[in-house]
């Protein structure tokens, strides 16, 4: 069936959108502050600082406790950067895959078993996340709709990989 590897494509393109759309919400109590924030921007990092620091400014706080805040932020987002761009790099490799398998106009079983390892990995991602949004207990921080992308990446190529499992399409 020519579906199976259409459907990789859209799952892998659903996943590296995840990567530029909002990975969480965050809001204080007092709805002062809000925001999102994508992987995209955690990995790119630069604006944030800039960004901190005026919403410092804008909450009360003196011009050296903002750079303060904003410095010791940025440095502790440093530890994520790489952690952001691995976490999506699965749905960057499938959409990857739906390119080739579509550029060839097959897909075999062995292709079929790499869109399963790479949605599985896809999959394993979002439960990083959503575990993490679970054991936080943070009211004022939800999971994003990048989040949710890359979970519908995973289920997408999990079920083109077992699709292509049980009737390869041989061109």
């Amino acid at each position: 069936m020519r579906i199976w590897k259409l459907l990789v494509l859209l799952a892998g393109i659903a996943g590296v959108i995840g990567f530029f759309t909002p990975l969480v919400d965050y809001r204080t109590p007092d709805g002062k502050l809000t925001g999102d924030a994508s992987a995209f921007q955690v990995a790119r990092g630069g604006d944030s600082l800039r960004d901190l620091l005026a919403q410092g400014q804008q909450l009360g706080l003196s011009r050296a406790d903002s750079e303060r805040f904003a410095k010791a932020f940025d440095a502790g987002l440093d530890a994520y950067r790489g952690a952001m761009v691995v976490s999506f790099a699965p749905a960057g490799l499938l959409a990857a895959l739906g390119i080739l398998l579509t550029l060839r106009d097959r897909m075999g079983r062995l292709s079929g078993l790499l869109a399963v390892a790479l949605g599985a990995a896809c999959g394993a991602a979002f439960a990083q996340f959503w575990l993490a949004d679970q054991a936080s207990h943070d009211p004022g921080a939800s999971l994003g709709l990048g989040v949710y992308l890359l979970l519908a990446a995973g289920l997408g190529g999990v079920l083109a990989g077992l699709g292509a499992l049980v009737s390869p399409d041989r061109g």
